[in-house]
């Protein structure tokens, strides 16, 4: 994995086929070079880990922002800032440029926020063994991230960076995005290069994502008759709970089995009342052991291949985009009402996406991909952008089919 990056450069840049040939000279010193850097790169790694940065925690983000654009500004990166506006509640994104005239553009891709909030207990970075470590983050995607700084400060030592055109751009709401205006920039910057390369670990160290899933989120609200738990089964009904409880359990009988499709609930809250605050993900309910619940919310997502998954209808609800859930249980009971939006599309083997705004942001749990246990490429993160990527996306495709011939 350490080499990979350089050479993925190397060959943008035009530098002999890394992909189908052995190691040339300068390549050589390149593994050399990033190898005498790895206790450098995994304190690195460590110390990012180690702050919390989730997508909700600002102050975080911005510190890890900083710590890698500190990394970037020495290996003679122009460094900004894209701030978001408040009504969006993120943090912004780091973008680091450089500008020449050798080679093509490359606009290379990373994160800074995990999905591990700071209300959630912290799990430090912890050195497993020589070949692993564990922590918060360290996989999606700090340790890509660190990836594409320990590459190219390698590449900087042997100078292969003078007169390169480079734009790297690390969101700080990958994983729960603010929306369109949040990528607007992002998509503008993509479309001026030729070649972008994301380095979210996909299917593991033999394989070449060829398709990436959608995701779309979820809620599920459920309103019932509430009254002393001695009624339930009875004149109140089942509760919001035990409702809330069948639907799931429709969802995961029905649609679990389907190729490439998950339904994750991730969250479920059920009482008396119920509050849900979107800004912090945190949920908050009132109620006793010896009261029928009056509601329930629950809140997921949804990881598609295909825009025919993602329509399929919810079990029991009417097909819509605000889905009304029929209860067969008790006629007591108010509809259940099941929302869903996407917030990303998903690609097909083209590697297009549905829609180019859309499209030209984040990573996804990965669907098809071709075994290359007998090519040259052992680790890649599979760009999930539009056009500007098109024409390397299938050049590299030719040769790992060449080299298995």
């Amino acid at each position: 994995m350490n080499k990979l990056l350089p050479l993925l450069l190397l060959g943008s840049l035009g530098a002999p086929d890394a992909l189908a040939q052995s190691l040339t000279k300068p390549e050589t010193a390149l593994i050399t070079t990033v190898t005498k850097q790895l206790p450098e790169t995994m304190g690195f790694l460590e110390k990012v880990v180690n702050i919390n940065s989730g997508t909700l925690n600002k102050a975080g983000v911005r510190q890890v922002g900083d710590l890698m654009g500190d990394e970037l500004k020495k290996l003679g990166f122009t460094i900004e800032w894209v701030p978001l506006p408040d009504s969006l509640n993120r943090a912004g994104h780091l973008v680091a440029t450089r500008t020449g005239k050798r080679g093509k553009k490359l606009f290379l891709i990373g994160h800074l926020d995990t999905v591990f909030e700071k209300s959630l207990p912290m799990e430090p970075y912890t050195r497993v063994n020589d070949t692993t470590a564990t922590g918060q983050g360290v996989n999606d995607m700090k340790g890509g991230d660190v990836l594409i700084i320990a590459a190219l400060k390698a590449m900087h030592t042997q100078k292969l960076l003078d007169d390169t055109s480079i734009t790297i751009y690390m969101t700080g709401d990958e994983e729960s995005s603010g929306g369109p205006e949040s990528r607007r920039d992002f998509i503008e910057r993509a479309r001026k290069n030729d070649v972008a390369l994301a380095f979210e670990g996909a299917q593991g160290l033999s394989n070449v994502t060829t398709g990436r899933r959608g995701s779309s989120g979820w809620t599920l609200t459920v309103k019932a008759r509430t009254g002393h738990s001695s009624r339930i089964f009875s004149d109140l009904g089942y509760g919001a709970i035990y409702e809330a409880a069948r639907v799931l359990t429709e969802f995961r009988r029905q649609l679990g089995q389907e190729q490439y499709l998950t339904f994750n609930p991730g969250l479920i809250v059920g009482g008396s009342e119920v509050q849900y605050d979107d800004k912090t993900a945190r949920a908050q309910t009132i109620g006793k052991t010896n009261i029928v619940a009056g509601s329930a919310l629950v809140k997921g997502d949804l990881r598609f291949l295909g825009e025919a998954q993602k329509e399929k209808p919810a079990p029991g609800c009417v097909r819509s985009s605000r889905r009304v859930c029929r209860s067969p249980a008790r006629k007591s009971h108010s509809p259940m009402v099941f929302r869903r939006w996407t917030r990303r599309p998903p690609t097909t083997n083209s590697g297009r996406t549905s829609t180019t705004s859309a499209g030209l942001w984040g990573w996804g749990r990965s669907g098809p991909s071709i075994p290359v246990a007998g090519a040259r490429v052992t680790y890649h993160s599979w760009p999930r952008l539009c056009p500007v990527s098109m024409g390397w996306v299938h050049r590299v495709k030719a040769r790992i089919a060449s080299k298995k011939r």
